[in-house]
């Protein structure tokens, strides 16, 4: 590990990534014109703006206890603008309040039916939701459609495997009528590409209402340009086998990872889903599902090489789990635990990922051609700058620990692992090149 950032690009860097607070409420003067200690009561001020639901029932209590605490309001309560856990119970007063009052004292994004539970305006991204969803809901049929009936045939492949491993029948037939060699791998592929399918369509964002942000990219896949994202790659009949030397195509995020998300309950909401899908494609310039933007084309044998490839390494790590693991905890998480979710995903499993396939392919023989590979760029170069500015701030929020542990005192090695439980931040100093300033990538560094 090299030295740390200076302190002031450390204090830069978390500014851009600050959260901004909704609004204050104007200056308060009590209002039963009681003094403690010649200082304004409070207490029966906040009963009123109880009542009007413009404070929390948090907020009143305390000026219960101390009567000379002035009540704060929604957007200038700490942690409101971020949504942490203290005011997830908060919610239902909240989306009250955003009913009740008027609409100057309301954020834009509250306004907008189906965002309710959004209470970081940065994930309310959503554009002219009329609009929008007048053509939405047509789209989403027969997205719907084309899952249920891969989800369909899933099923009744399934169903056919039991019998068959019971009684020889029915057979799984080759495209020419002929049964497969190996009926037990022939069902068990043909099962894994129908469960793909359903999960690709359900997950799939709808490319008109992305193309804004990432233009091709928004298209589905599997019909792009040859050796572009989505297309099929050149020259891999005679290769087929040979891992070193074709080129695959890889979800950035995982099919099954991706179904995952859409799981949870809150993405019943067409209204929620689409800012969901518009918000990611904004922030972090990718889709979902089959979407071109969620494909990378990478060496087979960095793709799915055995305990070197990139499977094996997202494996290792506990990747593959990311979404799996939050649905299983709770399938019911609020709007605002989902927005969060999704930039926790992107930092410490997709953008390691990403700079993990590009260090995979570095440090690969180049005796190959490798034609169509692709990783998307400015992705890629975010992924860093974000990373470095993730190390920069947890190096310098444990820096006598950190400065310690590198000259070696026991003391200081032995709190490392404070360091390391920082979220992200093993995943991301591991897929580093320490080397690299965050000056140096910002300015193009590749």
């Amino acid at each position: 590990m090299g030295a740390l950032s200076l302190v002031d690009d450390v204090a830069e860097m978390l500014g851009k990534r600050g959260r901004k607070a909704f609004g204050n409420l104007p200056p308060q003067t009590a209002t039963d014109g009681k003094t403690v200690g010649g200082v304004l009561d409070f207490r029966a001020e906040a009963e009123q703006l109880l009542q009007n639901r413009k404070i929390t029932t948090a907020e009143f209590n305390r000026t219960q206890v101390d009567p000379t605490y002035q009540p704060k309001g929604y957007w200038e309560t700490p942690g409101t603008e971020t949504y942490n856990g203290t005011v997830k119970e908060q919610t239902p007063e909240l989306v009250k309040s955003v009913q009740q009052n008027t609409p100057e004292h309301i954020p834009a994004h509250l306004r907008t039916p189906g965002l309710e539970g959004i209470t970081d305006p940065q994930h309310a991204v959503l554009k002219n939701p009329d609009e929008t969803f007048a053509e939405f809901g047509k789209i989403m049929a027969v997205r719907k459609d084309k899952s249920r009936f891969y989800a369909a045939k899933e099923a009744k492949l399934a169903k056919d495997f039991e019998s068959w491993k019971e009684t020889g029948e029915p057979k799984l037939l080759r495209e020419g009528g002929r049964p497969a060699g190996n009926q037990k791998k022939a069902y068990e592929s043909a099962i894994d590409a129908a469960r793909r399918q359903s999960n690709d369509w359900d997950t799939f964002s709808p490319e008109k209402f992305l193309d804004e942000w990432i233009g091709d990219l928004a298209k589905p896949g599997y019909g792009a340009a040859e050796d572009l994202p989505g297309g099929s790659i050149s020259g891999q009949g005679p290769l087929k086998g040979k891992l070193d030397e074709i080129v695959d195509q890889h979800h950035a995020t995982g099919n099954q990872e991706g179904a995952d998300m859409m799981k949870q309950t809150a993405f019943i909401n067409q209204v929620f889903k689409l800012n969901a899908w518009q918000y990611i494609a904004q922030q972090y310039k990718v889709g979902l599902g089959k979407t071109r933007g969620n494909m990378w084309n990478l060496p087979a044998s960095i793709h799915r090489g055995e305990k070197v490839g990139l499977h094996a390494w997202l494996t290792e790590m506990g990747f593959n789990d990311y979404w799996k693991t939050l649905l299983e905890k709770n399938p019911d998480m609020t709007q605002q635990e989902i927005m969060n979710a999704i930039d926790s995903y992107f930092e410490e499993v997709f953008y390691p990922s990403l700079i993990q396939a590009e260090n995979l392919i570095k440090a690969a023989p180049k005796k190959h051609k490798w034609k169509g590979m692709y990783l998307p760029k400015e992705v890629l170069k975010d992924a860093k700058v974000r990373l470095r500015e993730l190390t920069n701030a947890a190096e310098f929020q444990f820096q006598h620990v950190y400065e310690g542990a590198l000259r070696g005192e026991p003391w200081a090695m032995a709190r490392r692992g404070q360091l390391d439980q920082v979220p992200g931040y093993n995943a991301a100093s591991n897929v580093l090149n320490y080397s690299d300033s965050l000056a140096d990538i910002q300015s193009g560094l590749e």
